[in-house]
């Protein structure tokens, strides 16, 4: 709304509708006008116009331009015509008004509706004014009675006099502190709110810092080291609604930054989130258990806690606990008692919660959860992916370099590591890890990483410059030993740890046995030097230690250097020792604790000096090594293949037992010896490729073990790529590969071009040629992706311009037979672009081979006798090739180069011209050939000021192209195909243009501007199929004020609508129009009003569940480009998308109301909306008769069953409504097939599924049984052929669903819930004996309560029940594990583990289990006898 002239009085134009009232509504709207003029507003209704002619429209637009405001006067008749379902031809000038104020509403969505003003008067109602003014968020001013204390509100909104107003700020006061030791409130919260609230901020700034600067200054996530995870925008999804989420990833994997992260974008949101330390709980329940009544900063009182999640859940209503590293609580079960009052209490107050953990204390917070009737939703955090890593190492890379003085550029370290990672160098490993990530800048900068660092030397670059000395540019001065070594101290510390056989060990008990420790020691300068606390503070200070003072335990920064400080200090204590290890290892291969320990020390023994290694000669080393290679033990022998894997030189005696040890390993042993073997540097590939030559020549799983070898080979190439280069050639790999199915090429990430990759810096001719050769196998199977990555990596070759241009006219030669689809070969014919400009193109060879290719004459006519048709294929290529030379800077003109390619007339060489050179010369910015074409088919394009001036690019072939297309735009409109022939260069342009997705600045460009005037539906080149109807909601959302207006027509105007569907071409283009809205919806939310505008007037509902069912596909995918729903959609979006769900589901037509329920379902899937009461469910289904509206309630039902909003009676209804589809499913199966009885069958299996998920879900549970067995007569009896999709689909999920009971029942019966369970068990074998995938698929979800069901039974029970379930191992191994975390450790475990009959598959799983728990609890022996050797240093 904008004022022409300046005046104190507000101008309001009063907008209203004209009722069949006997003019009644008219008399009130002018007693309000005349109230509003009598008081200082300038108001203007149509009455005072229509005294003289007017052109109606170009008044209505001048009064909403020139108002300050515009009033919405409710009625019945002004909602119908301003939503489109006025009886046609009736109340064009509320449509027409609307449409301007609908325009004004979209342009100004953060303000419209301070000058959008809408009004009820006296016997009107909200709920007559349109949807799209949110009558429902945005109250309406209740005038009544018209008078002046009935508009007093009103009055004051137009005049600018609020009743409320600000008073003015008094002094600044000086406030004391609080008083810590009376527990005062703060901000008004209650005490211990507010502790939590001030615990929580501490924590997420202490999270931020990663690092520090070798300048000195802390490195913060915040400017720009954080790498978003791709699990994240799963997790803040789950965060949307209530419920527990916990997220499992090991030791440095980025749990606490992934919640500093969700942290920030919570807090961004408006919400409360609370990031609460473990470690600060931990503390506080130590403090508790000793009495202490003063509690330090950073610890938590776990009554305090308890007592603030309850008053956030009572104040904030959008709180959100996130607590970090869970499993430092999951050690004992006062700590495991707290995480369940938390997690119990999160629970019953609807509070979404986040918690992190390490995997193996998750599995004990598991079983936590489910014992307090808490559902816990998993998300596993992994290693950095192939998306991540690159992002994690230009950040880190930054944060670490930038602002150094003699440091390498920082795009110098990024292309360093990132090439030598990605080449499958030994630094790949380090790169995945986040931890060891940021340890390899943190011990690098400001010097260049070096590219074959492995994780081994990582951790003795680490020893040497944390342990040994403090080579950090930024030490503390809270450090008192700068740089003193305190090898002997780690080493001891190590050792303690080690004999403990526990993963930590309490500070008090370190210092004293280290202080004995290093009494001992046979060289006296050890015994003098720093005590051991200081030096304890000092290795912490260092990073080399974690310690937690509230609890006392120490331990070692990461599990693996763990294991390598360990080595250290057993190496220290002599041969002898090592001796002890050894013999320890090879009686109880199986226990990694020590295995692992050991591995390291053989490969430290006699190699490295300072380490030690010299106690343990590299002789003694070797045959301790070679018989691990000897062995017949499986685990024994895996262990010896890793070592070996890893081992430098490995001597004759190793080497002798090799081949035999290779030759008994089965096939997984195989696969992670070909997988180590390259992750260290070999100084000599010859042993190597000894074992690999070994291992091609094999005959066990001969072709999985050569892939194996292949991948081996890839990576040891970029050590020594003539070395692989020549053993491709001795053993023919090349040959093997081709000699593979074509169809496999793509196998294994295109494994035979990886292998071409890394062979080409030894001999470029011969990888040339294979390269053809591929070429020529790969065009056999038409799959065009297989061609592009070959051109994308010949493009990133250093081939000398003559075998380039050899590779490309032989490629050429195969493309004759390849028709593929126009999309499929963008990317391709871009990659063959990019290697083309490797050949040195020349600017005298372009027209002419142009002319040649489309058949020109010098004259650009047609040539005499030549052949007009040529492969479509092949000219596209070659005219994006000589466009991308052109682009980057040869030396053609650009006006000649555009008239001979636009001179042809033949149509399949103009559709070429058009996608080839226009669309390639519009984009510009030749750079982008250099770069992966298949990332630019979307490409970014700088926006350019003036289509007439040179762009950003400064390329001169892009501006030509730009100012001719600007120009064909503007003449618009045109058909397809011209008069003279061929297709119209308009049309040809228009269509570039689309093809070219510039972004919206640069488009605006190249639009034409508004025409004056007032707009005119049918005269609109925005609504045309031969106009610019593909622009319209770019140009739109863009900003251009006609395309928006044009959007408003569209959408609301059902004339415009029915105008369009009159033609063919009309339909096209308003099929295309809103095809293009529903895909711009995702990235432009505030379209969402345009959409249920349009889904109303057009009777098209399908089209909002349509766009809506995508994105929460996307969400449950964990798509890349699928935000958080809460971000998505704002709440006056979400309110009136419900407003429209229940139009939808009260209309009587069953087509609308179908397609109501499928909203409903996709709103309670994206997480908004009321979920229906089963008498609507009910009632629905009764009322229904056509199958697609009750397919439509079933898969409502199926979304809200698992919600439990429903009683228990829910089941009983839902069984008496489907009872009759059930019996028609029944006799569907015995007739003959047809297409109606699959329908009824289908149908009929979905009621099946609901109905046992809504018996799991909700019935009761003293009826557990009649429920089973219930559930197992609709899963067996219905005569389902498993082994089809419909039937094992159906199969499983009844099974499935019977898990949700299962987790109901174990907390009020486990005696029942285990006898019922190996019924359901036992009933799944019957089902179908086989171990297949289905079953394997439900045990995963039913580990949880398998493993909380086993600890609250009997031992005799659970050996009872295990037993009856072996038939399905997969259902007895989360149980097993279960027991053996138990102590005692039922004695039922052992016996199982040893007998004969036990499932293999099931004692391979307990073998490691057994290990791992009783390591945990440190319930094993381990190794005091290594504490009564004297340390030799």
């Amino acid at each position: 709304m904008t004022r022409t002239e300046p005046s104190d009085a507000p101008r309001v134009f009063i907008s209203y509708a004209h009722e069949d009232d006997g003019g009644a509504h008219a008399d009130q709207v002018r007693e309000l006008y005349l109230l509003l003029r009598a008081n200082h507003v300038d108001a203007q209704l149509d009455r005072i116009a229509a005294e003289q002619r007017q052109n109606w429209p170009s008044w209505m637009r001048g009064e909403a331009k020139e108002g300050d405001f515009a009033l919405v006067i409710a009625s019945p008749a002004y909602k119908r015509r301003a939503e489109g379902t006025e009886v046609p031809g009736v109340g064009r000038g509320v449509a027409w008004e609307t449409g301007l104020l609908q325009d004004y509403v979209y342009r100004h969505p953060p303000t419209w509706h301070r000058h959008v003003l809408t009004v009820v008067l006296p016997g009107g109602s909200p709920d007559e004014l349109p949807d799209y003014l949110l009558p429902a968020s945005v109250p309406p001013f209740m005038v009544d009675p018209i008078t002046l204390e009935g508009a007093e509100k009103l009055l004051r909104h137009l005049l600018g006099q609020p009743y409320e107003i600000e008073p003015e700020l008094g002094p600044r006061p000086v406030l004391p502190p609080r008083d810590t030791s009376a527990g005062g409130r703060q901000g008004g919260e209650p005490p211990e709110l507010a502790e939590l609230w001030h615990n929580s901020q501490a924590a997420a700034a202490e999270a931020e810092v990663v690092g520090v600067h070798p300048l000195g200054h802390e490195l913060l996530l915040s400017h720009g080291l954080y790498v978003q995870r791709t699990i994240e925008k799963d997790v803040v999804a789950a965060l949307e609604s209530p419920g527990c989420t916990a997220v499992v990833g090991e030791a440095g994997y980025g749990k606490t930054s992934l919640v500093w992260s969700i942290h920030r974008r919570l807090a961004g949101q408006g919400r409360r989130p609370l990031f609460i330390r473990a470690s600060s709980l931990l503390s506080g329940l130590h403090e508790a258990g000793q009495g202490d009544s003063a509690r330090r900063g950073g610890v938590l009182a776990p009554d305090t806690v308890l007592r603030a999640i309850e008053q956030a859940a009572r104040r904030e209503p959008s709180t959100v606990l996130l607590v970090d590293t869970v499993d430092l609580l999951m050690h004992s079960d006062d700590a495991c008692a707290l995480v369940v009052d938390v997690v119990r209490a999160a629970d019953r107050l609807s509070l979404p919660t986040l918690l992190t953990c390490r995997p193996v204390e998750a599995q004990r917070l598991g079983t936590a959860a489910a014992r307090a009737g808490v559902d816990l939703r998993t998300r596993l955090l992994g290693s950095y992916d192939a998306d991540e890593w690159p992002a994690a190492v230009r950040s880190y890379a930054r944060g670490f370099y930038d602002g150094l003085d003699g440091a390498p550029p920082t795009e110098a370290v990024v292309d360093r590591v990132a090439n030598a990672a990605s080449l499958g160098r030994a630094l790949r490993e380090v790169c995945a890890n986040p931890f060891a990530l940021r340890l390899l800048f943190e011990l690098y900068a400001p010097e260049m990483p070096d590219e074959d660092v492995d994780t081994p030397h990582l951790y003795d670059r680490f020893w040497k410059r944390r342990v040994v000395t403090d080579q950090r540019a930024w030490r503390t001065s809270s450090t008192t030993l700068p740089a003193t070594d305190l090898s002997p101290h780690a080493r001891a510390a190590a050792r303690l740890i080690l004999a403990s056989s526990r993963l930590d060990a309490r500070r008090a008990v370190l210092e004293d046995r280290i202080e004995a420790q290093l009494a001992r020691t046979r060289e006296p300068d050890m015994r003098d030097g720093p005590d051991v606390p200081a030096a304890l503070e000092a290795l912490r200070s260092r990073g080399v230690l974690s310690i937690r003072e509230q609890t006392g335990y120490l331990w070692f920064f990461h599990q693996t250097f763990f294991e390598h400080a360990a080595a250290r200090g057993v190496l220290a204590c002599g041969s002898s020792a090592v001796d002890d290890l050894m013999a320890r290892v090879a009686r109880d291969p199986a226990d990694l604790y020590f295995g692992e320990v050991a591995g390291e020390v053989l490969l430290m023994a006699g190699r490295l000096p300072e380490a030690g290694g010299e106690t343990f000669s590299k002789g003694r080393a070797d045959a301790a090594l070679a018989g691990w290679l000897a062995s017949d033990d499986p685990a024994l022998l895996g262990m010896g293949l890793r070592v070996y894997a890893k081992f430098k030189e490995p001597g004759p005696l190793v080497r002798a037992n090799a081949p035999g040890a290779l030759g008994r390993a089965d096939t997984p042993l195989i696969d992670r010896f070909l997988r180590l073997l390259p992750s260290v540097t070999h100084q000599d590939l010859s042993r190597p490729l000894d074992d690999l030559a070994l291992l091609w020549a094999g005959e066990r799983d001969s072709k999985r073990v050569r892939r194996g070898v292949i991948e081996a080979l890839v990576r040891l190439a970029t050590q020594d790529a003539v070395a692989v280069e020549a053993f491709t050639r001795t053993h023919g790999c090349f040959e093997w590969l081709r000699s593979l199915p074509a169809d496999e090429l793509h196998h294994n990430e295109k494994l035979a071009f990886r292998l071409l990759d890394a062979v080409v810096p030894a001999n470029q001719e011969r990888a040339v040629d294979l390269a053809v050769e591929f070429w020529r196998q790969a065009a056999g199977t038409g799959r065009l992706a297989l061609l592009t990555d070959l051109l994308v990596r010949m493009a990133r070759w250093t081939l000398p311009p003559r075998l380039v241009r050899k590779s490309v006219k032989a490629f050429m030669v195969e493309l004759a037979d390849l028709q593929p689809d126009k999309q499929d070969t963008i990317p391709f014919e871009r990659a063959f672009g990019s290697l083309f400009l490797n050949s040195a193109p020349r600017a005298e060879e372009v027209l002419p081979e142009l002319r040649r290719r489309l058949g020109l004459g010098r004259d650009r006519t047609a040539a005499r006798g030549q052949e007009r048709r040529t492969n479509v294929l092949a000219l596209r290529m070659t005219l994006r090739m000589h466009t991308a030379a052109v682009l980057g800077g040869l030396a053609v003109d650009p006006a000649e180069y555009l008239d001979t390619v636009l001179s042809t007339r033949e149509p399949a060489h103009q559709l070429a011209v058009c996608y080839g050179v226009l669309t390639e010369s519009l984009v510009g910015r030749a750079a982008r050939f250099r770069h992966d074409p298949r990332t630019t088919t979307d490409p970014a394009h700088p926006a350019d000021e003036n289509p007439d001036a040179v762009p950003e690019t400064g390329d001169p072939l892009t501006a030509e192209a730009r100012r001719r297309c600007s120009r064909a735009l503007r003449d618009l409109p045109c058909e397809e195909n011209s008069p003279q022939g061929g297709k119209d260069e308009r049309w040809l342009w228009r269509n570039a243009l689309q093809e070219a997705r510039l972004p919206a600045a640069a488009l605006l460009t190249l639009l034409p501007e508004a025409e004056p005037g007032p707009f005119d539906p049918d005269r609109s080149l925005w609504l045309s199929n031969t106009g610019l109807s593909s622009f319209l909601i770019s140009a739109a959302t863009a900003g251009h004020a006609e395309a928006r207006t044009a959007l408003t027509a569209l959408v609301g105007d059902r004339e415009v609508q029915d105008t369009l569907r009159a033609t063919r071409q009309g339909r096209a283009a308003l099929e295309n129009m809103v095809g293009r809205l529903q895909y711009a919806v995702p990235r432009h939310p505030e379209l969402v009003d345009q959409l249920i505008v349009y889904a109303r007037t057009a009777a098209k509902p399908e089209v909002l569940h349509q766009t809506l069912g995508d994105m929460a596909k996307a969400v449950r995918s964990d798509a890349h480009d699928a935000p958080p729903v809460r971000e998505w959609l704002s709440a006056p979006h979400r309110q009136a998308l419900i407003e429209y769900r229940r139009r939808l589901v009260d209309d009587r037509r069953p087509d609308i109301r179908r397609h109501g329920f499928i909203l409903w379902k996709v709103h309670l899937e994206l997480g908004f909306d009321d979920c229906p009461t089963i008498d609507e469910t009910v009632g629905a289904w009764e009322a229904a008769a056509a199958q697609d509206l009750r397919n439509a309630l079933l898969e409502l039902a199926t979304v809200t069953v698992p919600a439990r909003v429903w009683d228990s009676t829910a089941p009983t209804m839902l069984l008496r409504a489907l009872r009759p589809l059930l019996r028609a499913g029944r006799a569907a199966r015995a007739e003959p097939p047809s297409r109606a009885a699959e329908q009824v069958i289908s149908h009929e299996s979905k009621a099946r599924m609901l109905l046992t998920q809504a018996h799991a879900h909700l019935g009761a549970l003293h009826r557990a049984d009649g429920i089973v067995a219930f559930a197992l007569c609709l899963a067996e009896r219905a005569g389902y052929d498993v082994r089809s999709n419909l039937g094992s689909g159906t199969v499983s999920e009844i099974f499935r669903s019977l898990g949700f009971l299962m987790e109901r029942l174990v907390p009020e019966d486990p005696v029942e819930a285990a006898r019922l369970t190996a019924t359901i068990v036992a009933a799944m074998h019957r089902v179908q004996p086989e171990n297949v995938k289905w079953k394997r698929d439900i045990a995963r979800p039913w580990a949880v309560f398998l493993g909380d069901l086993c600890t609250r039974l009997a031992p005799v029970d659970q050996e009872r029940w295990t037993r009856s379930m072996l038939c399905e191992p997969a259902f007895c191994a989360p149980v097993v594990s279960a027991a053996a975390q138990l102590k005692p450790k039922p004695a039922w475990v052992d016996a199982l583990f040893r007998e004969e009959t036990t499932p293999a598959s099931l004692q391979e799983s307990m073998r490691g289990s057994n290990y791992l728990h009783a390591r945990t609890e440190g319930t094993l022996g381990g190794w005091p006898e290594l504490l009564e050797r004297a340390p030799l240093y």
